[in-house]
């Protein structure tokens, strides 16, 4: 018995239905072997490619093997934004392509992943230490010296008037100034 919901209140398929799905599945083992196939073809056709054109095709076929993209590279945000959005135009197209050409199948998916949908923005979680000094790593807090000194130094007013202490000023070599 299944657990899922649509299954348990599923009508039984008429014969009917039942040859259908037959035939359904039928052409997804065709279509599948046909892209493995095209594949092959594929690959004899990319040992006659040149230049940038074949190293666009073993990069696109190691993407598609599953190799992880390189970083992106440091933009302003405004420029990101639209290379994010011209991107995503891209890789819809080309999943409308693949469906018109019929070479859309939900092994190849994860290439098209781009093109799904915008993800769900979640709300930010507030959890953790929200600390404006010092560093926490590994379950300590570290504070620098010259940071306690200014949590301890906080409350106390500072003195106005005369500069106190220091080196002094004004006890250098005097330019510009006539000598006397």
């Amino acid at each position: 018995m299944s657990s899922k919901i649509s299954k348990l209140d599923e009508k039984p398929l008429s014969a009917e239905d039942k040859a259908q799905e037959l035939e359904n599945k039928k052409n997804d083992v065709e279509l599948h072997s046909l892209i493995k196939t095209s594949r092959l073809l594929e690959q004899y056709n990319a040992d006659h490619l040149d230049g940038v054109e074949r190293r666009r095709h073993q990069r696109d076929q190691l993407i598609s093997l599953g190799i992880q993209k390189k970083e992106k590279v440091k933009v302003p945000l405004q420029i990101g934004f639209g290379m994010m959005s011209k991107q995503r135009e891209r890789d819809f197209k080309a999943l409308e392509e693949a469906r018109n050409n019929g070479t859309y199948h939900k092994s190849i998916k994860h290439t098209f992943a781009a093109a799904g949908g915008k993800k769900k923005d979640r709300p930010k979680s507030e959890r953790g230490l929200k600390t404006s000094m010092g560093r926490f790593k590994n379950g300590i807090l570290t504070l620098s010296e010259r940071e306690i000194k200014a949590v301890q130094r906080e409350g106390v007013k500072k003195p106005s008037g005369k500069k106190s202490g220091g080196r002094g000023g004004n006890g250098g070599k005097q330019k510009g100034k006539g000598r006397h």
